[in-house]
């Protein structure tokens, strides 16, 4: 069994917009490389709003693996992702200027109110194959009516992720460059805090499909990660029948954003996607 190995890309710009009410299934972590305790993929945190109350709220996420003997025959590979979510809106989970890691996350205080509690939880034990849903602990969380919440969207990683983590502090040598990424896709004059864009076109696999704009707010928060705001809108019903017109339920698609500015944004091909089409099917008003 081997674990891919690549350098420490900064992938933030290719999950802008998709991963609301999202939960990782898979990911290789760092060789070498063990966790003390849970390590915080800064990449993206996540705000829902005016959807589904299961699904509302701020989201942020961590992995728990020992790579350390990867390179010896009898490696069993086992790497505990978890999505942490508050009820509370757009409540950051990591002060300004503070890189946080994520040993502490569970009932940990927003900065906006409410607790971050442990939500989704998936086990990878395979960094060759995709387990998409099928990793997931379908035990927790549950609904009113004991029935499992499922993610809207799951994405297989599979290469290293920046990472924050006590242990390590080189895996957290790329965090600084999130920002500057980001600014030269945007164009907006170095300044990230209240950036408002409109997805108006999305490419699933070869087929491009337009869309009545879809507005998401963006921010740096002075923590150099991207803070993505999804709230529902006019436009919803619009891009949630696309993806369900476009895609398979639970099998990978490419993807491919468009914005109303001229940028288009495509998935990073380390990441696999796959659309949930029970939840999306959810999000549209009746």
């Amino acid at each position: 069994m081997s674990i891919k190995k690549k350098i420490l890309p900064v992938a933030l710009a290719g999950g802008v917009a998709l991963m609301a009410g999202c939960g990782y299934s898979d990911y290789v972590g760092h060789p070498g490389h063990k966790t003390q305790k849970e390590a915080h993929l800064n990449n993206i945190r996540v705000t829902i709003v005016e959807y589904e109350d299961d699904w509302n709220g701020s989201y942020v996420y961590s992995a728990k693996y020992n790579n350390r003997n990867w390179q010896k025959p009898n490696f069993q590979f086992k790497n505990t992702i978890q999505t942490y979510r508050n009820e509370v809106v757009n409540s950051a989970a990591s002060r300004p200027g503070v890189f946080t890691d994520a040993d502490y996350f569970n009932k940990a205080t927003g900065f906006s109110g409410g607790q971050y509690l442990k939500y989704w939880k998936a086990i990878d034990t395979d960094p060759d194959a995709d387990g998409f849903i099928d990793n997931f602990d379908q035990s927790a969380p549950l609904n009113a009516d004991g029935e499992w919440i499922e993610p809207f969207l799951i994405i297989a990683i599979a290469e290293p992720e920046v990472e924050i983590d006590s242990f390590d502090w080189d895996l957290q040598s790329q965090v600084k460059n999130a920002t500057e990424l980001f600014n030269a896709l945007v164009q907006n004059g170095g300044n990230l805090n209240g950036l408002e864009l409109n997805i108006n076109a999305i490419k699933f696999d070869r087929n491009k499909v337009d869309v009545a704009p879809y507005k998401i707010s963006v921010d740096i928060n002075g923590t150099n990660n991207l803070g993505v705001l999804f709230r529902n809108q006019a436009s919803s019903d619009d891009v949630m029948q696309a993806i369900l017109d476009n895609t398979t339920d639970l099998q990978p698609v490419d993807l491919e954003l468009y914005f109303d500015n001229g940028m288009s944004i495509k998935i990073p091909e380390k990441f696999k996607v796959v659309f949930n089409h029970k939840v999306v099917s959810k999000f549209i008003n009746e």
